[in-house]
């Protein structure tokens, strides 16, 4: 499939928030401003989940991996699988990588903590399938918007080494959402930003 932004401005390649540089900010500006129009007309919903990874203990083989993938878990759990895991089978397509590599095993117990916690139907999710971000414009038009506000939530904006063209999308992306980052927000299924406080803290 092709995004609008795309053909607009005649884009090509994978454009993620992290190959961000100057000839392609403007895109990636469309990719926000389309993401928030699809918002607002609730054709998409949107949930955002902040976490401060310096304060997390990593502990385990997989370290820092294991503790993005529990991160994950937690969103998919109180999130899609709490808002429509009562009435819907949920299809789960997260960015490929070592940090969603086991989220495929963790299917049953997402369906068993949706029945305990949420009351959801058997069998919820449908299933998890990682894919790759480089064939799969969707994942691409997530990644920019979650990008950036991360970026701009854990103030690495403001860091010189980032370079102007990520600071520039970074603000640009704040000023549109127009929610503080840094406080919880929850607009039921369609969309919320979830500040979380680590129970264990690293040293």
């Amino acid at each position: 499939m092709s995004l609008r932004p795309n053909e607009d401005k005649k884009a090509r390649g994978e454009i993620k928030w992290q190959n961000t540089r100057s000839r392609g900010v403007e895109v990636r500006k469309a990719y926000i401003e389309y993401f928030l129009e699809l918002l607002a007309a609730n054709k998409i919903h949107f949930h955002i989940r902040f976490s401060p990874m310096n304060e997390y203990d990593h502990g385990g083989e997989r370290r820092i991996f294991d503790t993005v993938s529990k991160m994950f878990y937690q969103l998919l759990l109180h999130r899609p699988v709490r808002h429509y895991g009562k009435t819907c089978q949920i299809n789960i397509r997260p960015d490929n990588g070592e940090c969603t590599r086991l989220l495929p095993g963790l299917k049953e117990a997402l369906q068993i903590d949706g029945q305990l916690k949420y009351r959801t139907i058997l069998d919820c999710i449908n299933d998890i399938v990682p894919l790759d971000s480089k064939s799969e414009p969707l994942l691409q038009f997530l990644d920019v918007p979650v990008g950036a506000l991360t970026a701009y939530r854990n103030e690495r904006h403001l860091m010189a080494h980032m370079g102007e063209p990520k600071r520039n999308l970074a603000s640009f992306a704040y000023e549109h959402f127009g929610k503080d980052l840094t406080a919880n927000y929850d607009d039921g299924s369609r969309f919320s930003i979830w500040n979380v406080i680590p129970k264990r803290r690293g040293p």
